[in-house]
């Protein structure tokens, strides 16, 4: 395993000095109190159900084919409530 090996290098990271770093104290030597690692996730994103994939393309296609469009003074209509 080298999980073990790569959490040694990084704590020694942490723990030498922070000669990178600007510090917000007027002492640069100031140590450091606490360190956080986090780490993310992979995100995992399932396959589309081929009867959901087949109803979201009927439902697209129905919506395009059969929209409603209304006319112009009727939209206005509604925004002068």
């Amino acid at each position: 395993m080298r999980r073990p090996t790569l959490y040694l290098r990084l704590a020694q990271c942490l723990v030498t000095e922070r000669g990178f770093c600007t510090s917000a104290s007027k002492n640069g030597n100031d140590k450091i109190i606490a360190s956080v690692v986090f780490e993310r996730l992979p995100v995992v994103i399932p396959k589309i159900d081929p009867a959901v994939y087949a109803f979201q393309e009927f439902s697209f296609r129905w919506r395009q084919q059969y929209r409603r469009e209304y006319p112009e003074a009727f939209l206005k209509k509604s925004d002068s409530r």
